[in-house]
């Protein structure tokens, strides 16, 4: 008889769990999209701010302190170094699997690293170089040939 007891409140248990667990993930699947979509907003509204080396905002921007400052205003801690951008998340081998928010780290050269924040529909927003300005740019043939990897953290 105690046996059947014990039986009954574990499954009892468990079905709550499911349930409560089900609910949980439903509702952070709904807010990931609109945190995605935070990240993008913000990112765009520095479109313009000038480039400075080392700048992490929110008056100039290098391209790591872009994305720095964009996570860090919509509340995530990350590196604000491309190098260790490079090994946050979960990795994105092809753009074709970004989605809005990611992070893109491109290799310009042997020794230059280049970071940026996917938009959506084929486009990023980064900061350039110096004497530019933040700006948004289509992920062209020169992109997709430096494009390295994404980095999900949303």
């Amino acid at each position: 008889m105690k046996i059947k007891k014990i039986y009954t409140i574990i499954l009892i248990f468990s079905i709550i769990s499911f349930f409560v667990s089900a609910c949980i993930r439903r509702s952070d699947l709904e807010l990931i999209p609109r945190m995605r979509n935070n990240i993008v907003q913000t990112a765009k509204s520095l479109v313009g701010k000038p480039y400075c080396f080392g700048g992490k905002g929110p008056t100039c921007f290098d391209c790591s302190g872009l994305v720095y400052y964009v996570y860090k205003v919509n509340g995530y801690n990350i590196p604000s170094t491309t190098k260790k951008l490079k090994k946050i998340g979960k990795k994105i081998k092809k753009i074709n699997n970004l989605r809005k928010g990611d992070i893109l780290i491109f290799k310009i050269n042997r020794k230059l690293w280049h970071a940026g924040i996917y938009i959506g529909n084929g486009f990023f927003i980064h900061s350039p170089k110096r004497n530019a300005r933040v700006r948004e740019e289509e992920l062209n043939k020169y992109w997709r040939k430096k494009f390295k990897m994404g980095r999900r953290i949303i």
